[in-house]
């Protein structure tokens, strides 16, 4: 039986751009009505430019007999001795399934598997050696567009920068117009202050913040938020800096301590990771394909780690939330 599959995609997460998703997926399930729940796989707010960081589209080609692994920071395919599961995958148009002409590696790969992508809008496979040529050429006008339309937004975010037009921006601790907002501010120097005095990492300093605060920030926007310098009352943008634009809600003395503490545990992460990543790379996960990680459980005692387990976990369930995308009808 030749297993179909749907691939959906868009750049953001807003609300028309998820209406958009629900409708590739009506379209993808009206052409072909065998597609299941399961059989669809989303990536919901990501760039047609990137390849990397596509969970679900990763996840799609190692079930179909394609591995991923990221090399010097970027993602290299390859093909394993898998079966594919999926004989066809089925995407609404070609800028839904990439804005860059990379991917013409991976059309290549899954070609040498059997399997086809078919486009809807051109009605045309990719495995039809004639139909390739017009693929190709709406792939290179797609990846022209996005590289165009990129540069018309880079030179208008310039054209307000140099003309000191200040941009709307949602940062925790400022309201709209820039000032300081008391109750938000709070939380900022809370999360300045635990992070220079304490042995706590962000991990754990998120959920202080949610236990005293209320506030859900995952331990990378703590991460982040310890490293804006817009809380010193810089105004930055497109790598341009304004001092002094908005009144400071950190000191710079507490903002350098920070950096420096954020410095230090990064050098030591690194050289952990060479002592303890000697599996790195080499050991996947039976369900969903993705490369294991190293990871650790922290102990923690008025602020100190007393106590430290190590383990490796698969890379979806480190970064998704505890979840792996596990589908019992992987062969």
């Amino acid at each position: 039986m030749n297993k179909v599959a749907g691939y959906l995609r868009v750049s953001t997460d807003t609300s028309d751009q998820l209406n958009s998703l629900t409708n590739q997926a009506l379209i993808i399930k009206d052409f072909n009505p065998s597609i299941t729940d399961n059989d669809i796989f989303a990536d919901p707010g990501l760039s047609g430019t990137g390849l990397k960081n596509r969970k679900q589209f990763n996840l799609l080609l190692y079930k179909c007999g394609i591995n991923m692994e990221v090399i010097n920071g970027q993602p290299s395919y390859t093909l394993s001795n898998r079966e594919p599961y999926y004989k066809t995958i089925i995407v609404k148009n070609t800028s839904r399934l990439a804005r860059t002409t990379d991917i013409f590696q991976i059309i290549n790969l899954l070609e040498k598997k059997g399997v086809e992508i078919f486009f809807l809008d051109l009605n045309k496979s990719s495995l039809n050696q004639e139909a390739r040529v017009m693929i190709s050429l709406m792939l290179v006008l797609d990846e022209q567009y996005s590289t165009d339309l990129s540069k018309k937004i880079k030179m208008g975010l310039d054209a307000s920068v140099k003309n000191m037009v200040p941009f709307q921006q949602d940062i925790f601790g400022y309201n709209k117009d820039l000032s300081i907002n008391t109750e938000e501010a709070k939380v900022v120097q809370f999360i300045f202050a635990t992070y220079s005095n304490t042995d706590i990492g962000t991990h754990s300093l998120s959920k202080m913040v949610l236990n005293k605060f209320g506030y859900n920030f995952s331990k990378t926007k703590i991460y982040n938020m310890l490293q804006n310098k817009k809380y010193l009352g810089y105004y930055i943008r497109n790598n341009v800096e304004i001092p002094n634009y908005q009144e400071p809600i950190i000191a710079q003395e507490l903002f350098n301590k920070v950096q420096q503490k954020l410095t230090e545990k990064r050098c030591n992460k690194h050289a952990q990771y060479y002592q303890r990543g000697l599996f790195t790379g080499h050991v996947y996960c039976g369900y969903c394909g993705q490369t294991f990680r190293n990871n650790a459980n922290k102990k923690y005692k008025n602020g100190k780690v007393i106590g430290k387990t190590e383990f490796m976990l698969c890379g979806n369930k480190k970064i998704g939330n505890g979840k792996c995308t596990e589908q019992t009808n992987v062969v």
